[in-house]
């Protein structure tokens, strides 16, 4: 069930996916649209592959020549083998969609292991559970298993996942 624009919960959400970098992380562009924050040291890595990215006082773009979602993917997929290497992040082979506003058209995708270094929009479903008993209400959790690269053996959601190109959230099929 959606959260009500109007609480404070939603307001609080909303302010923080539209708040202007503290951190000095450079913008991230496809086209006219901002998908992403790049840190410094990323953006320098970048700079040394011109064909396929530019810069200017705005940020950081993928070349106007890499037309439609295809093209401008196989370009940000060899970038991400490239970072991998330079040890900057680790491909796990699961593309996520590039979309600069949730509900957005597919601007490009992205391997799930660059999309906290490109600092771009990520979309996933989460389960939880919970159980009403005599003494109130509980909450089953789930534990992940110990080789997972990210948060080995820490608590989790029962099941989770990221969402899969080309799917929504909420969308009904």
């Amino acid at each position: 069930m959606p959260i009500p624009a109007s609480t404070g919960f939603a307001r609080h959400i909303a302010a923080c996916n539209n708040l202007a970098s503290p951190a000095g992380l450079i913008p991230f562009r496809i086209g006219a649209e901002q998908v992403g924050w790049l840190s410094p040291e990323l953006a320098r890595w970048l700079a040394f592959r011109p064909r396929d990215f530019h810069f200017d006082g705005e940020g950081v773009s993928l070349a106007g020549r890499l037309r439609g979602a295809a093209a401008r993917g196989a370009a940000l997929a060899e970038a991400a083998k490239g970072l991998e290497k330079a040890g900057y992040l680790r491909v796990r082979g699961e593309p996520f969609d590039v979309r600069a506003t949730p509900e957005g058209p597919v601007l490009a995708t992205l391997d799930r292991g660059a999309v906290p270094a490109f600092g771009v929009l990520a979309q996933g479903v989460h389960l939880n559970g919970l159980v009403r008993r005599a003494d109130g209400l509980h909450v089953w959790i789930g534990k992940r298993a110990r080789d997972k690269a990210v948060a080995p053996g820490q608590w989790d959601n029962l099941v989770a996942g990221g969402t899969p190109p080309g799917w929504m959230p909420g969308r009904r099929w």
